[in-house]
C-alpha cells in the first residue's frame, strides 16, 4: 500500500477552534489526512490532493482559496483545473443565483 499524507499547521482561535481574524485575513486550522491506496492504483499525491479539494470546493465546504491550499495550487491554477473533475468555478446554488438576478 502507498500512503499519501499532508500536513498544514496555521493558527485557530484557541477556545472556538474557528478561524481566528488576524487584520483582514483569516487562518484556518488544517488537519492531516492520511489514505493508503493499493500500490496497483497509479496516482500520485497531488491528483489525490486535487480530488479531494475539488469535491470539498463543490459541495460548499470550502471556499475557493482554502479548496487552492489543500490542493497545493495558486486559486488561478486550482480554477484552471476544475473542469477537469468536472466542477463549475460558479459555486452557488440556483436559489442564491436566483436572489442575485433580483436584486441586481
Amino acid at each position: 500500500m502507498a500512503t499519501v499524507q499532508t500536513t498544514r499547521q496555521s493558527l485557530v482561535h484557541p477556545l472556538r477552534g474557528q478561524p481566528t481574524a488576524v487584520g483582514n485575513f483569516y487562518i484556518y486550522a488544517m488537519a492531516t489526512l492520511t489514505i493508503e491506496i493499493p500500490e496497483t492504483v497509479d496516482i500520485d499525491k497531488r491528483r489525490i490532493s486535487m480530488i479531494v479539494a475539488s469535491k470539498l470546493y463543490e459541495q460548499g465546504r470550502l471556499s475557493l482559496g482554502q479548496a487552492s491550499d489543500v490542493a497545493g495550487l495558486t486559486k488561478r491554477a486550482f480554477i484552471e483545473l476544475l473542469a477537469d473533475y468536472g466542477v463549475s468555478v460558479f459555486n452557488f446554488p440556483v436559489s442564491d443565483l436566483s436572489k442575485e438576478v433580483i436584486n441586481a
